[in-house]
């Protein structure tokens, strides 16, 4: 289950017995803080009070798992735990917000792009890491919910004939609330002031303020001042003490230092890369530049900014990807935003958005059935393996004594595609251009190359302590994005060039990261020339 869900189980557990300390739960996990001689959840609080009455109402039907581990250290104690302790809190608290997630990206992308809503929503849902996180007793959910409904609550005013001030106030509501569950989320409450204006300031901050109360509150509880937080001292190792080494986050800012363009490399391009796992992600992107042109132009640039900030963040933080995880789950937050890019991309070119939710879909469904929480160095292969073995996570099969084979598997994979084709009928009638089939062709290629090349030269970089790997993966990036360019707005000839990255196909050759940057540089010469040129003509 991993120390990320424990923890959070922990708190949930200490405040239904009435105390924020989990002294009697912190062998169950290893995100602990230890702080005047007692441990403490090293998480913000906001996903823990909010689960707590669900928890106390199993509790009275007697089906919650409660009991205080019997091994007095981590991680017998966690071992102890069966599956259902994380499961029977994670749908409250991780599955049914990502349900009104789903629900508020529909309505705010049909606002923005009309008609499209409800399949942007599906495919957030489907294919990108809301899906396994809304399986999983992490805060990244509730949190992106809480900010993404800020959002949405002043789209609707700004979009409304009169403005209204409770509107505004409830919008900063959510918005604090939604940093007592992460604190990272921040950001978002800071992008949606700009975003509100002027004259939405002022009850938007103190809406804010009322919604932040729970965190002053519990720190004052828990720590005695309301600007303690549970970072403090922050175990790093556990060992026989339960707090041999402490720590954790004391690098910098709680673990926040200046940017790293590998780290921003890694998050978007090693094997568990945003855009290697799930390309969509660059559709939805795609989807933002191409509404800055029309009457969404400051949603599109909320959601550009919002999504930089956040990546710009987690490349600050000294642990970029969070431990054991299908993805870097600290850029969540981003990911509702991103999809309002994702309506416009399937309006735009929906081949080309079928193309890369495709593989997207595929490995969010994969690595959720298979089991999410992969270690470092982990994650395809390891998804791949338990599906040759049919060796799936437990579901309610599995619950109900069916097994974890593909019987526990088949249900939710029928879901999923009755999913995907109501998101497909939904709809409004396609029409397949040729410039959408040459750019989906451009796409998806440059895709293949990126998911087999980038981790290879990533790797290569941290086995010989060089940058060459990571400036072809940055040149790589910014290749692509240039023959996507040229796809879209020249035609085929113009993108002709990246054809060249297909050497990168070849054996060996992206494990010769000089011989990688060579080819991606030739490549982006000409198709930089023949964009130039083809521009120049028209």
């Amino acid at each position: 289950m991993g120390c990320n869900q424990t923890a959070h189980l922990g708190l949930v557990k200490a405040l239904s017995d009435r105390t924020p300390r989990i002294d009697a739960y912190a062998a169950e996990t290893c995100d602990t803080a230890y702080i005047d001689m007692h441990y403490y959840a090293a998480k913000a609080p906001g996903l823990a009070l909010a689960t707590t009455p669900w928890y106390g109402a199993l509790r009275l039907a007697g089906l919650a798992v409660d009991r205080a581990p019997r091994a007095s250290s981590w991680p017998e104690g966690m071992l102890e735990l069966p599956r259902r302790a994380t499961w029977q809190v994670s749908v409250f608290g991780a599955t049914l917000a990502a349900l009104l997630l789903l629900l508020l990206v529909r309505s705010a992308a049909a606002r923005i792009v009309p008609g499209y809503g409800a399949a942007s929503a599906v495919l957030l849902g489907i294919g990108s890491l809301v899906l396994p996180f809304s399986t999983l007793f992490f805060a990244h959910v509730l949190a992106a919910t809480l900010g993404f409904a800020a959002f949405w609550l002043l789209l609707r005013d700004r979009r409304s004939a009169d403005s209204s001030r409770p509107v505004v106030v409830a919008a900063g509501v959510l918005a604090g609330l939604a940093i007592v569950a992460e604190f990272p989320l921040g950001i978002v409450a800071i992008a949606l002031a700009a975003y509100g204006g002027l004259e939405r300031l002022a009850p938007y901050a103190v809406g804010a303020v009322v919604g932040v109360l729970p965190l002053a509150a519990f720190n004052t509880w828990a720590f005695g001042s309301p600007l303690d937080l549970s970072y403090e001292n922050a175990v790093i190792e556990p060992g026989s003490s339960g707090h041999d080494v402490v720590g954790a986050n004391d690098e910098g800012l709680f673990g926040l230092t200046l940017p790293s363009l590998r780290s921003a490399g890694e998050l978007l391009a090693s094997d568990k890369g945003l855009l290697v796992l799930t390309p969509l992600a660059a559709a939805g992107v795609g989807g933002l530049i191409a509404l800055l042109r029309g009457t969404a132009r400051r949603e599109a640039t909320l959601a550009l900014g919002v999504s930089a900030a956040f990546l710009l963040y987690n490349s600050s933080y000294y642990l970029p990807f969070g431990g054991w995880v299908p993805g870097p789950r600290f850029l969540i937050a981003a990911l509702p935003f991103v999809a309002l890019g994702i309506a416009a991309a399937l309006r735009a070119a929906p081949l080309t958005t079928a193309v890369l939710a495709a593989p997207s879909v595929l490995s969010m469904v994969g690595a959720t059935l298979a089991e999410p929480l992969a270690e470092p160095g982990s994650g395809v292969g390891l998804w791949l393996d338990r599906w040759r073995g049919a060796s799936f996570t437990s579901t309610l099969v599995t619950e109900a004594g069916g097994g974890n084979g593909w019987s526990a598997a088949t249900p939710v994979l029928v879901l999923l595609v009755a999913a995907l084709g109501l998101a497909a009928w939904s709809l409004p009638s396609v029409v397949l251009t040729r410039r959408d089939l040459v750019l989906a062709l451009v796409a998806f290629g440059t895709w293949v190359v990126l998911a087999h090349a980038a981790p290879d030269l990533l790797e290569l970089d941290r086995a010989v302590d060089q940058v060459t790997g990571l400036a072809a993966v940055v040149a790589l990036l910014a290749v692509a994005v240039l023959a996507w360019l040229a796809a879209a707005r020249v035609g085929p000839a113009a993108a002709a060039g990246v054809l060249l990255l297909a050497l990168l196909l070849a054996p060996g050759v992206s494990s010769h990261s000089k011989w990688a940057l060579l080819v991606v540089l030739a490549s982006g010469a000409i198709v930089g020339l023949s964009l130039t040129r083809m521009a120049a003509r028209t």
